[in-house]
């Protein structure tokens, strides 16, 4: 297995003609040896997308993700673990980083919650007229098609993961190698790891907002800190979790007692709605039951994408 190891460095940013420097954590990504198989699949996929967005806004948008929710206590008191996904990951399966959440039981019993997020600034805040990012209609409707493609392959996740949305195929368990005694669903030494996937969309100028804060905080400045922990994006973070996972539980429970009939699938859907439920019973409890995300695209398009059937 290669190791190959992706540093953050200093980047300068300019906002509104201010200049500063944004340290961002170092992180490992794990990688290992392609088969020809998938050489040929990543490089398919480096030709048809060519160079991803390395914008950067679009790399300060994912190491935000990477590294507040855990670095300044958004996850509460539980064990949390990142990692950052393999290229193979990130181009074939749209996984920029897997967090890892580890829960107790009634019993005690640590267990490891995973999840698979997709993360991009495509978002509707880009485009108000107070904005400091102002873009074409064209790029309106390529940013809302975007965020369409994200949400279409949760859909269709669902349905071919037999409720477990998002596939990565290289990903070793920081939970796992912290303690042998945590619960994982997915054996070790398994070709690849089936987990919920959930789709986090952050406005560019909240990006600007959370990384001066964050580079402040690290400069030693105690208010910046503060606001960090506390930031309005923390609920935002959580809201979409949330909104991803109760629309996927809904197709689930549709696909169990209305298409199923005690299959080996039906199983699996069950093993995944019980997984979700876990994960939610958590994130609910960071998050009020009645805040609705302030992303409208993010939603409108979990309702087309995972309709309300009877």
């Amino acid at each position: 297995m290669l190791k190959e190891t992706s540093r953050r460095k200093f980047e300068e940013f300019d906002d509104v003609g201010k200049h500063f420097l944004l340290e961002i954590v170092e992180m490992d990504r794990i990688e290992a040896d392609l088969s020809p198989q998938e050489e040929r699949e990543l490089e398919e996929a480096r030709r048809q997308q060519g160079e991803k967005d390395t914008s950067l806004l679009a790399k300060l948008g994912e190491a935000i993700i990477d590294d507040v929710p855990n670095s300044r206590g958004w996850l509460g008191d539980c064990k949390s673990f990142v990692s950052v996904a393999a290229e193979y990951d990130d181009r074939i399966n749209h996984v920029d980083v897997i967090q890892e959440i580890v829960i107790k039981d009634d019993r005690g019993r640590d267990h490891v919650f995973e999840l698979g997020i997709d993360v991009t600034t495509r978002h509707p805040d880009n485009h108000n007229l107070d904005s400091k990012r102002r873009e074409t209609q064209i790029e309106i409707e390529e940013n809302y098609k975007e965020l369409e493609d994200k949400v279409r392959g949760l859909s269709n996740g669902v349905k071919s993961g037999h409720g477990l949305s998002t596939k990565v195929r290289f990903f070793r368990s920081l939970a796992a190698a912290d303690s042998a005694d945590v619960i994982r669903r997915t054996p070790d030494g398994a070709s690849h790891t089936r987990m919920p996937g959930v789709i986090i969309s952050i406005p560019s100028r909240m990006v600007e907002e959370i990384a001066l804060l964050d580079a402040n905080a690290r400069a030693g400045d105690i208010i910046s800190e503060q606001e960090l922990e506390e930031h309005p994006f923390k609920d935002e973070y959580f809201g979409q979790i949330k909104a991803c996972l109760t629309y996927q539980l809904r197709e689930i429970e549709y696909r169990m007692y209305v298409e199923m009939d005690g299959s080996r699938e039906e199983d699996e859907f069950r093993v995944a709605k019980e997984e979700i439920e876990r994960i939610l019973e958590y994130v609910s409890l960071k998050v009020g039951e009645d805040y609705e995300i302030k992303n409208f695209w993010l939603l409108e398009l979990l309702e087309k994408h995972f309709p309300e059937r009877t």
